[in-house]
């Protein structure tokens, strides 16, 4: 999953940006995706009430309602689903290798991994400078 590698690789002060951006993109995703199959099933013609829709018989139930699409119509819708599933499976590729890339941090407790990302941009770690002996040195 996505979402427990933010808190892991983002600063603390930015966890709420991440979180908000992610949520808008699943959202967005949720809003796009019935519309998009919505019009897939509309743009195929109704096949009459007394017709066969996958070897049954359309009901006047169905009728009334819009009746079935045809099934070239389900395939694709089934494209669109396909779709959003082959691009979860790509960004999770992609984090996977940022992460054997950068060395790793989602597999290290939140508090490690947010010190390690912080100390990445030092040039000596571990130095005297780095330490905070009092409160009047702070930033």
């Amino acid at each position: 999953s996505m979402w427990p590698s933010a808190a892991k690789t983002v600063e603390p002060a930015r966890v709420g940006l991440v979180y908000g951006a992610m949520a808008a993109a699943q959202n967005l995703l949720l809003a796009i995706t019935p519309l998009a199959t919505g019009a897939i099933l509309d743009h195929f013609p109704q096949p009459p009430a007394n017709a066969t829709v996958g070897g049954v018989a359309a009901s006047h139930h169905d009728h009334h309602h819009g009746g079935e699409s045809t099934p070239e119509a389900y395939r694709y819708t089934e494209l669109i689903f396909i779709g959003n599933a082959l691009v979860a499976c790509s960004l999770c590729i992609v984090l996977g290798v940022v992460q054997y890339r950068t060395g790793g941090v989602l597999h290290l407790p939140r508090d490690a991994a947010l010190a390690r990302t912080a100390l990445e941009g030092k040039d000596e770690v571990g130095s005297e400078d780095d330490v905070c002996t009092s409160y009047d040195e702070l930033p």
